[in-house]
């Protein structure tokens, strides 16, 4: 079967079992920047929470996700990890498409030393000049990010929105 005719499989983290909520954890710590993740106790809160949802190639987790917020303002993505062995073939295109055709606002954060910012800007995303520092998940400081958006530049409504939607307790486990 070629990509475009691969199934994405979008489903809340809360319908996922608690095996598959672990396995999705292990990647996030091995794949991400400590700074950028919660503690596990807290991402698994963050797996029950109903407005967050995970895509994937079928079912398949270890080729490739997404993982997002679904409010409903915007999309919040907060993580994207493709297996090493599936970059530069579209695994991440694909997903990021997905997300794309409801041609909602999707929010990313991006860190200021990636050089994935690239491929978000090639997929029409947009760096937005807003002064941004990310929230601290856990004990260490939080990194540097650029906040990108898709569809169109944030305004200053639409960005005190998003400030004020992932501030809330609700989301900060």
């Amino acid at each position: 079967m070629d990509k475009k005719s691969e199934v994405i499989t979008t489903v809340p983290t809360m319908s996922l079992d608690a095996e598959i909520q672990e396995r999705i954890y292990y990647i996030l710590l091995n794949e991400f920047d400590k700074a950028e993740l919660r503690n596990c106790n807290s991402q698994m809160k963050a797996f029950r929470h109903p407005e967050y949802f995970i895509s994937t190639f079928g079912n398949n987790i270890d080729e490739a996700f997404v993982l997002w917020w679904n409010f409903k303002e915007f999309i919040f993505i907060e993580y994207l990890w493709v297996a090493l062995e599936k970059r530069h073939c579209g695994r991440g295109t694909i997903l990021l498409e997905e997300l794309k055709r409801g041609n909602r606002l999707i929010i990313l954060e991006v860190l200021k030393c990636d050089n994935n910012a690239k491929f978000y800007f090639e997929m029409g995303f947009y760096k937005n000049n807003i002064s941004y520092k990310a929230l601290d998940l856990n004990s260490l400081p939080a990194l540097e990010y650029f906040l990108l958006s898709y569809n169109h530049k944030l305004t200053e409504t639409e960005y005190n929105i998003f400030i004020d939607k992932i501030g809330e307790n609700e989301y900060q486990f």
